[in-house]
């Protein structure tokens, strides 16, 4: 990439080519002025106040990226045979301070004045519509909108439980980040008339916040729920097995109720927690760990349905009010659950395959 491609008398990529590395021209964000983007395999990043171009990877066990700056003429590739963040992050640290003084940093646009009026058109709820990984779009769309608003001024995104990022303008839909030198996000509207926020990376589109907010109570209540029955199984597993060692007639004659729901939600644990360190490699091989998950999504919507039934059973047992309402609420939970990841295709998913 240095030298423009260029290898002593060989012209390796032609200029041409060269000039459209990181310059998409199909996509909205690029056709709505962003400059920079990924193409042919080549993106940008911006670094102290540089713009660096290159790709990076990850495999289990391998670490790996290089950027080149072509107006300083110079570029690196950092190889690790270990996949540690920590020591890859503070290597490419290193590299990028090491380099800093050679490469003559872009001076940013100058911020747009635009109107408080103007900044309120940008203004709503943005929701993810474009997912690098299909798998996790449900999870985008619950916890990875973003909020767009004004304050003092200023132009403001903030994702779920974050802080705010302000956006600095350069033209009436051209934002930069601060320490971007150049333009990075825009706001376009769609043919359909949608409003945008994307960049050549990301792509948002605004919606009503108020069907995200009903997204949001049920999913984190079901799973609330949930997690509750393990934290009640601790009271009355020990509390039902005194009493029927102690022989008292004063116990629930009915625990199908309780202990179905509580299988369900235990068997959606054991086949998440198997998968919690594994890799994206790993994710979509044959093992020990998928297998797992594959039997554990079935067996928590086979106890889900069941425990529908065990709830509908207990109206016609001497179940004391407090606990039938509680078995209701948790076994729709666990069947409203299993018609979520359902919905997703996440029950029965056999990640080999996928």
């Amino acid at each position: 990439m240095l030298n423009r491609g260029q290898v002593g008398e060989s012209q390796v990529i032609t200029d041409s080519l060269f000039d459209r590395l990181a310059r998409p021209l199909s996509s909205l964000a690029a056709q709505s002025g962003i400059e920079y983007g990924y193409s042919f395999g080549v993106g940008p990043a911006h670094r102290n106040g540089a713009i660096w171009f290159g790709h990076g990877g990850a495999v289990p066990g391998f670490l790996s990226d290089y950027r080149y700056n072509p107006d300083a003429d110079i570029g690196y590739v950092l190889l690790q045979n270990q996949f540690g963040i920590i020591l890859y992050s503070d290597l490419y640290d290193t590299i990028q301070a090491a380099l800093a003084p050679l490469v003559d940093s872009v001076e940013p646009p100058p911020a747009a004045a635009l109107t408080t009026e103007q900044l309120e058109t940008y203004c709503g709820y943005y929701l993810p519509r474009s997912p690098r990984l299909q798998i996790s779009a449900f999870g985008e769309l619950l916890a990875g909108g973003l909020t767009v608003l004004t304050e003092n001024d200023t132009l403001y995104t903030q994702g779920f439980m974050e802080d705010k990022d302000p956006l600095i303008p350069v033209s009436g839909n051209l934002f930069r980040r601060p320490g971007h030198p150049q333009a990075s996000r825009v706001f376009a509207t769609t043919p359909d008339g949608r409003m945008v926020y994307a960049s050549q990376g990301f792509y948002y589109e605004r919606t009503a916040f108020w069907k995200t907010l009903i997204h949001r109570i049920l999913v984190f209540g079901a799973v609330i729920l949930m997690l509750s029955s393990m934290a009640y199984a601790l009271v009355w597993v020990p509390v039902h097995l005194y009493k029927r060692f102690t022989h008292n007639e004063n116990r629930s004659k009915y625990l199908s109720m309780r202990v179905v729901p509580l299988l369900a939600v235990l068997s959606l644990i054991l086949g998440i927690m198997p998968l919690s360190d594994s890799t994206l490699i790993e994710f979509g091989s044959f093992t020990l760990s998928t297998a797992i998950f594959f039997v554990s999504t079935l067996l928590f919507a086979g106890f889900s349905t069941l425990s529908v039934y065990t709830s509908y059973r207990s109206f016609f047992k001497p179940v004391k009010t407090v606990a039938r309402v509680y078995a209701v609420l948790l076994s729709t939970a666990c069947f409203g659950m299993t018609l979520y990841l359902g919905y997703w295709d996440v029950i029965g998913l056999r990640l080999w395959a996928y």
